[in-house]
């Protein structure tokens, strides 16, 4: 696999990200907008909300919210 290539599990779209959280997709736009998910990005020719998150952005935002609760 070429670095151009990726899999489906490196990236996540917002309805599995809101229900990872258990928070609304209008939330995760929100936070894709503000900048909490790194490399995050529109498709292009989806629909407004149609984004891809990296995984691994996924998964150090929640570990960075999962530390703070403590």
């Amino acid at each position: 696999m070429t670095q151009t290539q990726s899999k489906a599990s490196d990236f996540m779209n917002t309805k599995q990200i809101s229900e990872l959280f258990q928070v609304t997709p209008k939330t995760i736009h929100n936070w894709i907008a503000a900048g909490k998910f790194p490399g995050a990005f529109k498709l292009p020719g989806g629909k407004n909300t149609a984004f891809l998150v990296p995984t691994a952005s996924v998964e150090a935002y929640k570990k960075e919210r999962d530390q703070s609760s403590n």
